[in-house]
């Protein structure tokens, strides 16, 4: 790819060229790494790290609704009708001084 020639303007803004752009996959409100070297800048986008987390997060909701519902009824989880704590669940809110 051929240089480009760009304008700083206020605020040491810069554009970069829709090619450039597009080529790397920066789109409005893409971060990029601006780093100094050899006494150029060099600008990197940043590609964010996806996490896979799938039932755990749900796991971690249920988990955090059955406190809440412990704390302002005063019901033991475990005891209601429907529980759907895991075994390792409970066993590790009781071990932290919830109800047994």
């Amino acid at each position: 790819m051929k240089g480009k020639i760009v304008r700083v303007g206020r605020k040491g803004v810069i554009v970069i060229p829709v090619d450039i752009r597009e080529s790397l996959g920066i789109g409005e409100g893409g971060l990029l790494s601006l780093e100094l070297s050899g006494g150029a800048i060099v600008l990197k986008p940043l590609k964010p790290l996806r996490v896979k987390l799938g039932a755990r997060v749900q796991e971690i909701a249920r988990e955090s609704k059955r406190e809440e519902l412990e704390l302002e009824e005063g019901v033991c989880p475990w005891r209601t009708r429907v529980s759907y704590a895991s075994v390792q669940t409970r066993r590790a809110y009781i071990r932290r001084g919830g109800c047994s």
